[in-house]
């Protein structure tokens, strides 16, 4: 496993600031960005479709599909990045994986690693296993579900869920997101529903409008030209706001899928990662 330092990498936009939890409303009290040119050993490090904590501010992070598609990522190295948001620091240390073949989400495939993350074998074919997206054109004998299933109701029809995440023993944090970026960007929001038990249809409540954060210590500014989104309200009007991650107890980490090119920020720019801390009073 080789390690690197990668200057700038994680860029401050300001320190974390004090939430205003007394209005109840949900703020962004912390932001740092990945530029969207950063590279590792040649490869540009994209977006991010998945966070764990590792721990002392750390997370793992993982690109979901390569580039964005199929199409443009058959060269795309198989990673998972060790990441060091520092909000008021710039710097970086990822750490990948490499899988010789190019990785998708769609295989699947079992990656051998040691305790580093180091990769110890060539990737293996999950042994007579199929996935409905499975690469090879065999006929799927999985489904992307358990026998047991539960119906999640969406809250508009054009949205889809791009994340569910546990929050504690009783509940999951579900992300909803339509295709729009920018300012036709209209639905990136999350929402709270009880474990899974005996009921045929999951109640939810929303507890974050991602499009309409308070900002009230302007923790997003400054802004360059052409800029969409930053100030009071902020906004995340990402295409793939696909990460979310409880960090404590009344706030949650979201990351954006940048697909290597979507401009969601601003019409002339690519999308950089988008790192955030956004403190939802009550949540705890």
């Amino acid at each position: 496993m080789r390690r690197l330092l990668i200057s700038a990498a994680v860029i401050a936009a300001i320190a974390p600031a004090a939430a205003t939890a007394s209005t109840g409303e949900p703020s962004l009290e912390a932001r740092a960005i990945l530029p969207a040119d950063a590279t590792w050993t040649g490869q540009p490090v994209g977006g991010f479709s998945a966070l764990l904590d590792a721990g002392s501010g750390r997370y793992w992070a993982m690109p979901d599909n390569g580039f964005g598609t199929k199409l443009n990522s058959t060269g795309f190295l198989l990673r998972v990045y060790k990441v060091r948001p520092n909000w008021g620091d710039q710097a970086g240390r990822p750490r990948d994986g490499r899988d010789p073949q190019g990785g998708h989400a769609a295989r699947p495939f079992i990656v051998h690693t040691d305790a580093t993350g180091k990769v110890l074998d060539s990737p293996t074919p999950t042994p007579g296993i199929f996935s409905p997206d499975n690469p090879y054109g065999r006929t799927a004998n999985i489904r992307r579900f358990s026998g047991r299933t539960w119906t999640y109701r969406m809250s508009r029809p054009d949205t889809l869920v791009s994340d569910a995440t546990v929050l504690d023993r009783k509940r999951i944090v579900v992300l909803e997101r339509d295709n729009g970026q920018g300012p036709a960007a209209q639905w990136k929001r999350a929402f709270l529903i009880d474990t899974p038990g005996r009921q045929a249809v999951l109640k939810k409540e929303q507890i974050v409008d991602l499009l309409a954060l308070r900002d009230r210590k302007a923790i997003s500014l400054p802004a360059r030209p052409g800029d969409f989104g930053l100030g009071d309200p902020f906004s995340f009007p990402y295409v793939t706001v696909e990460a979310v991650l409880p960090v404590s107890r009344d706030r949650l980490a979201f990351v954006n899928d940048t697909n290597f090119g979507s401009t969601g920020r601003n019409p002339a720019l690519p999308d950089y990662s988008d790192f955030i801390g956004v403190e939802v009073p009550g949540l705890g």
